[in-house]
């Protein structure tokens, strides 16, 4: 299981993101046609840990997740459960063992507007979380 098919696992299975959310958690891209508040994550870096040149079983990765809502104060709650449910969190994620998971960067992205820019069609926090987890040799 990779790191971010347990971090979706382990969103799926927070009541409070699965109310808010539903299944709305995608790689990359938010789909066509997709509506309502919805989380979108990308691996931004990642780095293995070796031990005397072999694989140690340990890595840490940055993922990037953004909450995307059609107001600002729906992202802004969107945001905060996420921050709830992984900020300082460990434990087992499906079959991976996470260390740590920490919040080390957030911010507002800029808003999505309709074609004609005349209305704001959906605001987006983005949230950077750096995950130390086990791994497979």
């Amino acid at each position: 299981m990779t790191i971010e098919e347990a971090l979706v696992e382990y969103l799926e299975s927070n009541s409070t993101l699965r109310a808010l959310v539903g299944t709305n958690i995608y790689p990359q891209v938010v789909p066509p046609n997709v509506t309502g508040d919805t989380l979108v994550y990308n691996r931004i870096s990642g780095m293995r840990d070796e031990i005397m040149g072999q694989p140690g079983g340990v890595s840490h990765h940055r993922i990037q997740i953004d909450c995307w809502s059609d107001s600002y104060s729906g992202v802004r709650r969107l945001a905060n459960e996420l921050r709830y449910a992984l900020n300082n969190k460990s434990g087992q994620w499906g079959t991976v063992e996470v260390q740590c998971c920490m919040l080390i960067d957030e911010g507002d992205n800029p808003p999505d507007y309709t074609p004609d820019n005349s209305r704001v069609e959906s605001y987006s926090v983005r949230q950077d979380y750096e995950i130390w987890h086990s791994e497979e040799i």
